[in-house]
């Protein structure tokens, strides 16, 4: 806990010596996709203040996914496995500096936490949520994406050497990120090895990502231990992406060149419409996943 204080004290001193007249310590540690849901806050406040000085602090794990933002001007990161008495220990800290033009935004709540109790569905969405936490109404989304994507050419430079080095056909690879934890709501871990036998049979590539530590599914193209921003950079140049959480969901869906997105996970209707990604598609099943990507590559 005292390392993420000073963290705190340290975003603090830094907002104060940057001489800006509006200053914004914002912070979630937990979840790519919740941090990630944090983007429309930050883009509002960029825009409302163009030249505010702007520190975001997530978790460790997500700092490199948060440096594609060009809205924010530092990120500190603290741990990111906090237990949530922790979290609110930080949050209560980085109040103690909120003044008149010294804006704390901490979310104190999973908000998944209200939707699943059915108490946050007159929201449209997670992101929704979070705005209305922030007392921000009728906010548009920039070019009908949440999340501004700023891929840099040594990103793009490693992507295309990725494809190229093995001779992959960017139009018929695709992205999967894969987790044998299988989240309650997706489809399990032997459907995954069912999608990329079918998919080879396609000639259809599937790339890896995410699933640290986990054995490489058979007939798959291993980039499991890539950053955020280079995963962003192969999502920039792929397909299609399957992905089992909200965070890799939405990088893709920021994309210039938008793959054909695919959620197992949390529905796209829940956490992605104020974002412009209702047009992913939702698929629990590997028949209905096989089909899609199946029909886009034709």
């Amino acid at each position: 806990m005292e390392k993420a204080y000073k963290v705190i004290a340290d975003a603090a001193r830094w907002l104060v010596e940057s001489g800006k007249e509006q200053k914004y310590m914002i912070k979630q540690t937990r979840n790519l996709g919740d941090t990630l849901h944090l983007t429309p806050i930050i883009r509002h406040y960029r825009l409302k203040h163009p030249n505010a000085a702007i520190v975001f602090i997530c978790g460790k794990a997500y700092e490199n996914a948060h440096e594609l933002n060009p809205h924010v001007n530092k990120i500190m990161t603290v741990d990111h496995n906090l237990n949530p008495q922790e979290r609110i220990a930080i949050r209560q800290r980085m109040l103690t500096f909120e003044s008149d033009n010294f804006h704390v935004i901490a979310p104190s709540i999973h908000p998944f936490g209200k939707v699943w109790k059915g108490l946050a569905w007159s929201y449209e969405n997670i992101a929704d949520q979070y705005l209305h936490n922030a007392g921000i109404k009728n906010l548009k989304p920039e070019g009908g994406r949440g999340l501004v994507l700023k891929i840099s050419d040594e990103d793009n430079e490693w992507a295309k050497h990725f494809l190229s080095s093995r001779k992959l056909d960017p139009k018929r690879c695709i992205v999967l990120e894969y987790n044998s934890y299988s989240h309650p709501l997706t489809i399990k871990g032997k459907d995954y090895r069912n999608i990329i036998r079918a998919l080879r049979k396609n000639n259809v590539t599937c790339i890896c990502v995410a699933g640290k530590g986990e054995a490489l599914l058979q007939g798959a193209i291993d980039a499991r231990g890539i950053s955020w921003r280079k995963t962003a950079a192969l999502l920039n140049k792929v397909a299609a992406m399957v992905g089992v959480g909200s965070g890799i969901t939405m990088i893709a869906a920021a994309c210039k060149n938008k793959p054909l997105i695919i959620e197992v996970a949390v529905p796209p209707s829940i956490t992605m419409k104020a974002c412009g990604y209702a047009d992913s598609v939702r698929a629990q099943h590997p028949e209905g996943v096989i089909k899609r990507i199946a029909e886009h590559v034709r």
